[in-house]
């Protein structure tokens, strides 16, 4: 009877515990945003902007965003990978343009719409892995999110913002493999959801096969160096972690080669071979011109950096205190301490994927490098520099002490207090600027309304026509409507005749119909050594908003 009353107390006991756990969890979440306040306020700033620049007072669009959208649209139609009825979608990997359309269908929105959710998702995502992982000072990792290069990612219906959450990922798994000495499985998973983060939304993520591989290297040199079995355990686990990330890569390369033809949907022609290899002077001059203005980009919401000397004279800044500070703690790299592997881990991989885009961009022609392929590796830098500026025991216990207010403790001092009321006051206005004062300063010309003209223009376009655009607005109907097809801006097909006259090759051979609401006029002298063919087009200036039957 006694053990029994025993038993029950003992169980009574435990109950109330696991009460007393359940209770502390709540008023743990829900003093998170409070203990968090500045991480809390960035994220939530961030938030707004993009809606109210990228949806409610404004919109952005590109070819590319044009094509993830409508290929969401062929998704959520069933017809699978299939841009159009015989394209096989492989220019871009199709991992973003998935994920819109299974927050379309989830939420029952338009692609553009669930773009910009995915958007605010991702950005949240990022905010709460850097406070799993810096705690109360992920606040200052998150300044990286006022970038204007960063912002501009966002604004716009883009892959980029699921290659950032999957480069962070990335890195915080190279990190724990190199610092810990147990090897866990989940670590690797982890490595290899994040290479395929990143292969799926942007080609270029297949450079972390090569970052897999010179840490394959690391650790069979540790491994044999040291003979402990744990260290080989962490090599048998990250040989199978590379291998299936470079199974499912070439797995995906395969499928695209096989259906499309090309193992990234086109022929890629080396630019070297098109302009000579003085052009890879020109890439690299163009580079350092961009990088400078990457160091403007930082805080560009508030402030402007003016010239490039001043940007120059910071990074040289900023790159001397990386030398000084490793140098320093040169003494932990042995030791693997976090506090210097992470920044090295960081800035190392930030210097590979820039090694790679400048290889890539000599090797193909694309796009110049600018903040769209440069912030990835400014990010990855800002967060190593920051690692390393936490080093100081009074700087990161200043930027935790006011990160938010903390239940159970007290401000330390008035200035402590003041510094938190003033976020809080500076959080209201940027929010109040943004929905309130900017649609009344201007008036409101967003996503909606840009649909609606379009839709309206463009409505007589009858079924299976193309268009032949030289304006912006008609790159809208590639994902408003699935029957028509968008060829492309003709002030960026070409400007040589024989370019000109493939597209018409193209066109006649497969369209029914060519509609030209307008064209850029320097396309006449483009096409004036040809006669017939600047004839021919010409006809459609003449009779603008008219349908030309070509066969």
């Amino acid at each position: 009877m006694m053990m029994a009353q025993g038993d029950e107390t003992i169980t009574i006991t435990q109950v109330n515990k696991e009460n007393d756990k359940s209770s502390i969890s709540l008023r743990r979440f829900l003093f998170l945003f409070v203990e968090n306040l500045l991480l809390t306020g960035i994220l939530l700033c961030i938030s707004v902007r993009i809606i109210a620049r990228g949806y409610v007072n404004a919109f952005h669009i590109s070819p590319d965003g044009t094509h993830y959208l409508r290929m969401a649209r062929q998704l959520l139609h069933g017809n699978g990978l299939f841009i159009y009825p015989d394209e096989w979608f492989a220019t871009w990997p199709a991992g973003y343009p998935v994920i819109v359309a299974i927050m379309s269908f989830i939420t029952r929105t338009e692609v553009y719409l669930a773009a910009m959710i995915v958007a605010i998702i991702i950005i949240w995502s990022i905010g709460i892995s850097l406070y799993r992982r810096f705690g109360h000072t992920a606040w200052v990792y998150a300044l990286f999110m006022f970038n204007v290069g960063f912002l501009y990612i966002f604004y716009f219906p883009l892959s980029d913002g699921v290659f950032l959450l999957g480069l962070i990922l990335f890195s915080f798994g190279i990190t724990d493999i190199i610092v810990t000495d147990e090897a866990k499985k989940s670590q690797y998973m982890k490595l290899v959801l994040a290479v395929m983060m990143m292969f799926l939304t942007r080609y270029v993520g297949v450079f972390a096969l090569v970052v897999i591989g010179l840490l394959w290297c690391f650790m069979l040199f540790t491994a044999t160096r040291s003979k402990e079995s744990k260290y080989w355990q962490k090599f048998r686990y990250l040989t199978i972690a590379g291998s299936i990330s470079l199974v499912m890569v070439m797995s995906y390369l395969l499928m695209n080669y096989l259906m499309a033809g090309h193992m990234t949907g086109m022929s890629r022609s080396a630019a070297y071979t098109e302009y000579g290899f003085d052009y890879f002077k020109d890439i690299l001059v163009h580079l350092g011109e961009q990088q400078l203005l990457e160091m403007s980009h930082v805080f560009g919401v508030f402030v402007t950096i003016g010239g490039g000397v001043i940007a120059l004279l910071l990074w040289l800044a900023t790159i001397t205190f990386v030398i000084y500070s490793f140098t320093r703690k040169r003494k932990l790299f042995a030791l693997r301490d976090e506090s210097v592997i992470l920044p090295m881990v960081f800035m190392s991989i930030g210097i590979a994927y820039l090694i790679v885009m400048v290889v890539m961009r000599f090797t193909s022609s694309f796009n110049y490098v600018y903040h769209r392929l440069l912030f990835p590796a400014t990010m990855l830098f800002f967060i190593g520099f920051v690692k390393l500026l936490m080093g100081n025991k009074q700087i990161h216990d200043f930027t935790s002490g006011i990160s938010g207010f903390q239940p159970g403790k007290t401000s330390k001092g008035v200035g402590l207090l003041i510094t938190k009321i003033m976020a809080v006051i500076c959080f209201a206005a940027f929010i109040l600027a943004e929905l309130v004062i900017a649609p009344i300063r201007t008036t409101p010309f967003g996503y909606r309304e840009m649909r609606d003209i379009v839709t309206t223009v463009y409505e007589s376009v009858p079924d299976g026509a193309t268009v032949l655009w030289g304006e912006d607005d008609a790159g809208f109907l590639r994902f408003l409507r699935d029957d028509v097809e968008v060829v492309s801006n003709m002030a960026n097909i070409g400007t040589t005749v024989e370019t000109l006259e493939l597209l018409w090759e193209h066109l006649s051979e497969r369209m029914v119909y060519l509609f030209i609401p307008r064209m850029n006029m320097y396309i006449e002298q483009d096409m004036a050594e040809n006669d017939e063919l600047y004839h021919y087009f010409r006809q459609f200036l003449t009779h603008e908003n008219h349908y030309i039957r070509i066969k």
